[in-house]
């Protein structure tokens, strides 16, 4: 497993990508240098994981992927996104020629107390079947605090706790 994080100098890369030419493209180009692809292809996986809004850097993860994994907190306004991410993956298929397809939507911040988690389940099994996993990540408070303490919730969480198990299921 190798990791390589954001900082806070990846909040300014939108900023470089506005004027980049091809720039859709650049997070591709720069895996299939000949250095990154030697290393790329020996991966079995490259899992990018982006900021929940559509930046010119999440973008690029887009044009460059194969599959994605849709986490959907289970609230209101996520919802409402998905629609924005459907329409914006076919102009990249049709403008970018994108090739990405949805692996599968995970339901994330689950809380079975609360109405809107039965609601927005219901909502999406019903819009996208099967496609919706079965595996679900529960609310956890471990994994609000884990980045302040800049460890992953694997080190952050011990070993049994439901954040870890969930993670673990979805794997």
């Amino acid at each position: 497993l190798w990791i390589a994080p954001a900082g806070e100098r990846m909040a300014v890369v939108d900023l470089h990508l506005a004027s980049a030419y091809g720039r859709e493209r650049v997070f591709e180009r720069a895996v299939r240098t000949p250095g990154a692809a030697a290393l790329v292809d020996t991966m079995d996986v490259l899992v990018v994981d982006t900021a929940p809004y559509l930046g010119l850097l999440t973008l690029n993860a887009l044009v460059a992927a194969d599959k994605i994994l849709v986490p959907v907190s289970c609230e209101y306004l996520p919802m409402l996104g998905l629609k924005l991410l459907g329409e914006t993956l076919e102009r990249l298929r049709a403008r970018a020629g994108a090739r990405a397809e949805v692996l599968g939507y995970l339901l994330t911040l689950v809380d079975r107390r609360e109405r809107i988690t039965t609601e927005v389940e219901d909502l999406l099994r019903a819009r996208f079947g099967d496609a919706v996993f079965s595996t679900v990540i529960r609310a956890n408070t471990q994994h609000k605090s884990a980045p302040s303490h800049r460890r992953t919730i694997f080190e952050h969480e011990p070993e049994g706790g439901r954040g870890r198990e969930d993670y673990e299921a979805l794997a």
